[in-house]
């Protein structure tokens, strides 16, 4: 009996632990005060940041350039990249910190430069 009472007290102790980390939003600008990164994280209890959430870099002229999306430090979900000008120039997908499904770059005037297939981080198409 007291042995199934204290499988789920550590359940819970470990559960209300790793739910200790407060998520932190942090921004920085360029001289022109556009902003240049935005993102959310938290810190690690080593004096490290681990990304969690959103994350975008901006160029100077305050057009979007890189929109990522982190899980615990790893890449979750789908992360694209632009030109200058704002348009696309690379959307892909990621699953735990891997690669997963297509993976497609564009040239600056939209056209479509190649597309490959990815599983588990390994491409598996169009390599």
């Amino acid at each position: 009996m007291k042995r199934t009472l204290l499988l789920p007290i550590l359940g819970l102790v470990v559960a209300v632990a790793g739910g200790c980390a407060q998520e932190k939003a942090w921004k920085e600008t360029y001289g022109n005060g556009q902003t240049k990164l935005d993102y959310q994280y938290y810190e690690d209890g080593k004096g490290g940041k681990v990304y969690s959430g959103y994350y975008r870099e901006y160029y100077e002229n305050g057009k979007l350039k890189v929109e990522d999306h982190f899980a615990d430090g790893e890449r979750n979900g789908k992360r694209a990249e632009y030109y200058e000008d704002g348009q696309l120039k690379v959307e892909e997908r990621f699953k735990n910190g891997k690669r997963e499904g297509k993976r497609i770059e564009y040239y600056q005037d939209g056209r479509m430069a190649f597309e490959r297939e990815f599983a588990g981080g390994k491409c598996v198409s169009g390599c």
